[in-house]
């Protein structure tokens, strides 16, 4: 079944429903394979990625029945990926007041001295304001492929999927380098009445999936 961009993937097993999933258009983002996880059933899995800042991401692969064994780590891959809104509302802090210790402290500390050879740390405040507006964090949360996330909307598209609103937001995940490109759906009840815009700051927690890129044309269109 596919709808506008999403569709359902079904495994059937021995005549018994095994497994079904909603199976997202996503962003197209080229990665590094690190190693994959089988999940318990054999049908399904998580393929962990890393991104050119060498960061690991892993995320529920849709296809992975089929092309999780075929995966040589090290080798480099072309994704499709988006990320289901468990929850989903306004980013609200704005800024925060730091001081000595703290990372982001340090790190806007390091750029000052790297950008003016000719000053001391002495001549750096002893406290500073960062601003969190346009942030992007992407946040490990209880289990692989779930995470905390904080970014802004890019642009925002309405779809449907079994005749349910869906709304569908490009993003950029990851406060690295040029940050991870993911198409993220949200339904109408996790927004609880928010309406979305481009240009506003959200945060909250999302499912992230995807498939090889020439796997979803092939099944999807």
């Amino acid at each position: 079944l596919s709808l506008m961009g999403v569709s359902c993937h079904i495994y059937i097993y021995k005549s018994t429903l095994s497994s079904s999933f909603p199976v997202f258009d996503g962003a197209k983002v080229t990665l590094h394979v690190k190693e994959t996880y089988s999940w318990g059933n054999e049908l399904e899995g998580e393929v962990t990625a890393i991104t050119e800042e060498n960061r690991e991401i892993p995320f529920f692969d849709y296809f992975f029945l089929k092309n999780g064994s075929a995966y040589i780590p090290g080798e480099q891959y072309t994704f499709m990926l988006a990320a289901l809104a468990y929850s989903l509302y306004p980013a609200t802090d704005r800024s925060v007041r730091v001081g000595e210790g703290n990372g982001l402290y340090e790190e806007e500390k390091q750029r000052f001295l790297t950008g003016c050879p000719d000053m001391s740390a002495q001549d750096f405040p002893a406290e500073i304001v960062i601003s969190f507006r346009g942030a992007r964090l992407l946040v490990s949360h209880a289990y692989a492929s779930l995470y905390e996330f904080r970014t802004s909307i890019l642009t925002v598209e309405s779809v449907k999927f079994a005749d349910e609103p869906l709304y569908k937001f490009n993003v950029v995940l990851c406060s690295d380098g040029d940050g991870l490109p993911c198409c993220l759906y949200a339904s109408e009840h996790v927004l609880n009445g928010y309406t979305p815009k481009a240009g506003d700051d959200i945060q909250g927690v999302c499912w992230l999936s995807g498939c090889l890129a020439s796997e979803f044309q092939t099944v999807c269109n």
